[in-house]
């Protein structure tokens, strides 16, 4: 009887094709581990100040998606603007356009609450997350958190 294959390979493909669409989320704990791994290349190659420019995807008015020059000494923000103006960053916008450091807490924080989904691309050379994306839960519109650096960070003090 030729069925009885035909039949067993149907149910493993249906099998398989029920998984593909679980939602099982990343894997947190291996994730942490990469955020610590990123942030430890970060802190041992980090100048000790810098400037950098970050945008934020959201569905915001556009003064809160930047993009925004963020100067920092050691991991303290000293100044934030938008480098198209010169305007400076309302203060409260300051969380939202953090020191590096900062980014990498946002990430660990989006770890712990288990997203659906989260992508990260690290810069190779200093660690730090160059552009990265999360969707908390997929059924929910606008729950998202995005950031993408545009212009990398740089020693404000040629250090």
């Amino acid at each position: 009887m030729m069925q009885r294959p035909i039949v067993a390979a149907v149910c493993a493909v249906l099998v398989l094709l029920a998984s593909a669409c679980t939602d099982q989320g990343p894997d947190t704990e291996g994730f942490l581990d990469d955020i610590a791994l990123h942030r430890a290349i970060w802190e041992s190659k980090r100048p000790s100040s810098y400037v950098y420019e970050l945008e934020r995807w959201c569905n915001c008015p556009k003064e809160e998606q930047g993009p925004v020059r963020v100067n920092v000494e050691g991991t303290v923000v000293v100044e934030r603007r938008y480098p198209e103006t010169g305007a400076v960053v309302a203060s409260s916008l300051n969380s939202a356009f953090p020191a590096v450091d900062g980014l990498f807490d946002m990430l660990e924080d989006a770890a712990r609450r288990e997203p659906w989904s989260i992508n990260v691309y690290w810069d190779p050379e200093l660690g730090y997350p160059r552009d990265f994306y999360v969707d908390f839960d997929s059924n929910v519109l606008y729950d998202e958190l995005s950031y993408r650096i545009v212009t990398a960070p740089a020693s404000a003090t040629g250090s």
